[in-house]
């Protein structure tokens, strides 16, 4: 007995098609002002407290320097 041929389906481009909703996350980026770094983007606001050469504090909620 032999397989029949594998037969080619074609999309009705005529029909409108039920799409699925795709999930996304939005990302936000957050822009540093003042202190040692000033042209780098954070994906949440505020940082931990650290010390970068002769720089010592941390960056707020409103990613504004404040030095210690």
């Amino acid at each position: 007995m032999s397989t029949p041929p594998l037969r080619i389906k074609r999309a009705d481009l005529s029909r409108r098609r039920i799409r699925r909703r795709v999930l996304s996350a939005l990302k936000s980026h957050f822009a540093l002002t003042g202190g040692p770094i000033n042209r780098a983007w954070l994906c949440a606001p505020g940082t931990l407290v650290f010390k970068l050469g002769e720089w010592h504090g941390y960056y707020d909620g409103k990613n504004e320097w404040v030095a210690l």
